[in-house]
């Protein structure tokens, strides 16, 4: 990210510096703003409607869904002690959706690196904004201390395990090797590309994560908790590890 923001420095000079400057406001700052107001505006709507009301169980039962008989209940809140977990989700989502967009995306001619940078961004950029404020509303959830407890498998599982099970299994990396095989190129220029995409977006992500559980995520936990006080959420004194 700061190799970006010098290489426009080095280039541009004055001038170069402060396009680096809106260059990582734009990479960094946007998103960050956006997951912090969404899951602050958002969170503890979703949590009433969720995990207190429990409307989505109502929807599904109207159109004939069977939903697991479960309960969700509040443990003591717990931050992770290593967000590489996290990091891997943050890069996980740009790159499933880059690759699946960019992929079925038709093309005008030959696919090739050049041609599909443009989709491969784009969608990569509106994951982050459109799909990751979900998976942050996840994390705020879990770290809160907000379990779910499975009553026909008598088990208890974090909320965003689901999620992940549903992100992972879908194939990050089958997707992007899909992509990579798709492309009408020479393979060192294949290679070169793959190599390109994976310098430069994991500190993109790695930076939005550490930021945002640096700077905003316990203000968040402490809301959702003072939500779950207010609204007389089940508590138990039980340590999911």
């Amino acid at each position: 990210m700061f190799l970006l923001f010098f290489a426009f420095w080095a280039i541009g000079g004055i001038g170069g510096f402060f396009q680096g400057i809106e260059a990582i406001i734009g990479i960094i700052g946007l998103p960050l703003i956006v997951w912090y107001a969404g899951a602050y505006i958002t969170g503890g709507l979703v949590f009433r409607a969720f995990f207190v009301k429990r409307v989505h169980e109502k929807l599904l039962r109207r159109i004939h869904i069977k939903f697991p008989d479960s309960e969700y209940f509040l443990v003591a809140p717990r931050f992770p002690k290593q967000i590489t977990w996290r990091f891997i989700q943050t890069l996980s989502v740009f790159v499933l959706f880059a690759s699946t967009v960019a992929y079925a995306v038709p093309s005008s001619g030959p696919r090739n690196p050049t041609t599909e940078i443009m989709p491969f961004l784009t969608a990569g950029f509106v994951a982050i904004f459109a799909v990751m404020p979900l998976v942050v509303l996840l994390w705020i959830y879990e770290d809160s201390g907000v379990r779910r407890y499975d009553k026909e498998k008598d088990s208890v599982s974090r909320v965003g395990t689901l999620f992940e099970q549903f992100l992972f299994g879908s194939g990050t990396v089958s997707a992007f090797l899909r992509l990579l095989a798709s492309l009408n190129a020479p393979i060192a220029e294949t290679i070169g590309w793959a190599i390109a995409v994976l310098i430069l977006f994991p500190p993109i992500c790695l930076a939005l994560t550490v930021i945002f559980h640096r700077e905003g995520q316990i203000n968040l936990v402490k809301k959702i908790i003072a939500v779950a006080s207010k609204s007389g959420f089940r508590q138990r004194s039980i340590r999911l590890d």
